[in-house]
C-alpha cells in the first residue's frame, strides 16, 4: 500500500485471508483491516466492523485497537460522528490499557472525556528547535534549506532529524506530514519568533 501498487496489495491480503481462514482469528482480523483500507468507502465499514468482531472474539485487544480505531476514521468519512467517537475512545482505552501509547498519541485520536482538554500528540514530545526543524521537512525542504532557514549547520539539521524520527516512531518525512498537520498548512515563519 505504501509503495503505491494497490492492486497486489489486495492480492496479498486476500490470499492471507484464504489461507488463515477463519481458524485464526488474530490473522484473519488483520487482513481485513488491510483489505478494508483499500477498499471504497461502502465496503470500507462492512469490512472495518467484521475485522472489530473477529479482533474481539479473539482477544488480540492491540489489533482490536488497531481496526476500532480505523472504524473510526472510516465512521468520520460518511460524516458518522457518534459512532466514530465511539469507536475512537474505545480504540484509546484499549490502546492504554496496552501500552500501545503511540497508537493513543496520533492526532486523529480525541479524548471524549474531557473536550475542554487539548489531545496529547507524539509531537508535543518535541522540543521548539526540532519542531521548526520537523515542520520544514514535513514541508518537503531539504537539509540544506532548513540550515539557511534556521540559521543551524547541516550537522544540527540531521541531528535533530535523528531525535525527531525517533520521537515520533516514524522512518522519514513523508510520515511526519500527518503528525505536523496544523504546523505544515500554517505559512513559513508563521507561529513564532526564529531562533537565533
Amino acid at each position: 500500500i505504501m509503495l503505491g501498487n494497490r492492486r497486489m496489495a489486495r492480492s496479498l491480503a486476500e490470499m492471507e485471508l484464504e489461507r488463515a481462514g477463519r481458524e485464526a482469528p488474530h490473522t484473519w482480523g488483520r487482513a481485513l483491516r488491510v483489505l478494508a483500507s483499500i477498499c471504497p468507502p461502502k465496503d470500507r465499514l462492512l469490512l472495518l466492523r467484521e475485522s472489530v468482531q473477529v479482533l474481539g472474539d479473539s482477544g488480540d485487544r492491540v489489533e482490536l485497537a488497531h481496526s476500532l480505531r480505523a472504524l473510526g476514521r472510516a465512521y468520520k468519512r460518511v460524516g458518522a460522528t457518534r459512532e466514530a467517537n465511539s469507536a475512537e475512545a474505545r480504540a484509546m482505552a484499549l490502546a492504554r490499557a496496552c501500552g500501545v501509547q503511540q497508537l493513543v498519541d496520533k492526532p486523529s485520536l480525541v479524548e471524549p472525556a474531557d473536550p475542554a482538554k487539548q489531545p496529547v500528540t507524539q509531537a508535543d514530545s518535541l522540543t521548539e528547535a526540532e519542531r521548526k526543524v520537523a515542520t520544514l521537512a514535513a514541508r518537503g525542504h531539504t537539509n540544506r534549506e532548513i540550515s539557511k532557514e534556521l540559521f543551524i549547520t547541516m550537522s544540527t539539521v540531521e541531528q535533530h532529524l535523528t531525535r525527531i524520527y525517533r520521537k515520533l516512531v516514524v522512518t522519514g518525512r513523508a510520515a511526519l506530514i500527518p503528525l505536523l498537520a496544523d504546523d505544515t498548512e500554517r505559512p513559513p515563519g508563521a507561529g513564532g519568533a526564529q531562533e537565533g
